[in-house]
């Protein structure tokens, strides 16, 4: 396979580290770009700087996650979990519609089965009234991103993967997917 990949971190150097491990592992071309996924600013920064770059994107793997025990309010007013785990793939997805409709089989998937730990408390987005690191960060919007082709150009896909162990996750082995139903 000669993919061309792009990975995100927080951090220049340990995103710097995957990139060289992946490179390892025969995988060439690696793109990095450094973000906090908090920062609605940062995440379309990220997006000018994927579209400056990348001519062409056939799959969009939002893997985000971050858990707190207390609540945090980002830079931009938002709940700091809510705006991690869901509005920044949200947002990305979204500042990259029109580059991945452009490949005619784009797919946009997640890598998590969190949103299905839980609901989403719509009169309480951001936990204002009562915060819970597990409640804030399981129920993700997954209705939406299983509705089928969003703008009729893309499937979107649900996925439970990992790559490294994680015991009493209840997820499946490493390396193993599934699509939730």
């Amino acid at each position: 396979m000669g993919a061309h990949l792009a990975i995100t971190g927080r951090d220049r150097e340990r995103t710097e580290d995957a990139a060289r491990e992946i490179r390892a592992a025969g995988r060439p071309q690696v793109d990095v770009f450094v973000v906090d996924l908090s920062s609605q600013q940062q995440v379309r920064r990220l997006a000018d700087e994927v579209l400056q770059v990348l001519s062409r994107i056939d799959v969009l793997v939002n893997n985000v996650g971050g858990y707190w025990n207390t609540r945090h309010v980002t830079a931009d007013g938002l709940e700091r979990t809510f705006a991690v785990n869901h509005l920044a793939p949200f947002l990305l997805t979204n500042l990259l519609l029109d580059r991945l409709k452009q490949s005619a089989r784009a797919r946009v998937t997640v890598s998590s089965h969190a949103h299905a730990t839980g609901r989403i408390d719509f009169d309480d987005l951001q936990s204002e009234r009562s915060y819970s690191g597990a409640r804030a960060g399981g129920p993700a919007l997954g209705g939406e991103r299983r509705s089928g082709r969003p703008g009729g150009a893309l499937r979107a896909y649900g996925r439970t993967c990992r790559l490294i162990p994680t015991r009493g996750c209840g997820l499946p082995p490493p390396g193993r997917c599934r699509d939730p139903q």
